[in-house]
């Protein structure tokens, strides 16, 4: 699976909780995550992860919402990472 271009984090807080949340990511989440407001900007994220999901046939358990791991994984995005990061970050004071 490639990985697919998008924004950058704008809000790491917001990115651990939608992956270590319910397991679904809603589009206020993904707003939050990169800071956008577009509409069609969440959707051509979401499309990859929706295709992602059909790959792997995992049913859509919540309408409208995207498997976080899948989306992660899609997006490229490593969790334990952005957990290590911000703790060094606190650590820091930054």
């Amino acid at each position: 699976m490639d990985k697919v271009r998008r924004f950058q984090i704008a809000d790491v807080d917001a990115a651990l909780e939608a992956y270590y949340g319910n397991g679904h990511i809603n589009n206020s989440q993904i707003k939050k995550m990169f800071g956008v407001n577009s509409s069609s900007v969440i959707s051509k994220l979401k499309r990859p992860v929706w295709e992602a999901e059909k790959a792997e046939n995992i049913p859509v358990a919540v309408p409208g919402c995207i498997n976080a791991r899948i989306a992660f994984k899609v997006w490229g995005i490593d969790a334990a990472e952005l957990e290590k990061n911000l703790k060094k970050r606190r650590e820091l004071g930054l």
